[in-house]
């Protein structure tokens, strides 16, 4: 469970953060004495509609190709972890690199982006720890790399 601190002001205001920024997972980080709510993740003010999305992600995949249900609901399920790891600003993340035909990145999808590899970066000095084929796997490194922060602290 996620632990904010909320700041409650004189006229009844009420703010949630996570991390110094206004962040609030479980409804709006920003709730009003009037009525009005806003809702922020990671200090970025969202739309009812963004935050929705952000929070239950429907993601539509591309190139499915020949894929059973099951390999599709597995590609999906690791993108909703991926995207909540960096929701979550956890300590290591997934990030999608596409590269060039010759292994040059980043390149721009679409355009001279021949392959998609994926990286595991620190995310306090966005350093690449690993890099990897596949989604799954990457995820993979980067859970166990939290984890073994948390064996160390």
């Amino acid at each position: 469970m996620i632990e904010y601190t909320v700041e409650v002001y004189s006229n009844g205001d009420k703010h949630w953060n996570l991390n110094g920024k206004l962040h609030r997972e479980d409804g709006p980080a920003v709730e009003f004495a009037n009525g009005t709510k806003y809702c922020y993740l990671n200090d970025k003010r969202l739309t009812e509609d963004q935050f929705n999305e952000a929070m239950n992600p429907t993601k539509e995949l591309t190139n499915k190709g020949d894929w059973t249900p099951r390999e599709v609901s597995l590609v999906e399920a690791a993108q909703v972890l991926a995207d909540a790891m960096h929701l979550r600003q956890w300590p290591f993340y997934v990030v999608e690199m596409p590269l060039t035909d010759l292994g040059d990145g980043p390149a721009t999808v679409g355009f001279d982006a021949e392959k998609i590899i994926y990286e595991v970066w620190d995310a306090v000095d966005f350093t690449t720890k690993s890099k990897h084929d596949n989604l799954p796997d990457a995820i993979t490194a980067a859970l166990n790399a939290i984890a073994q922060e948390k064996v160390n602290d």
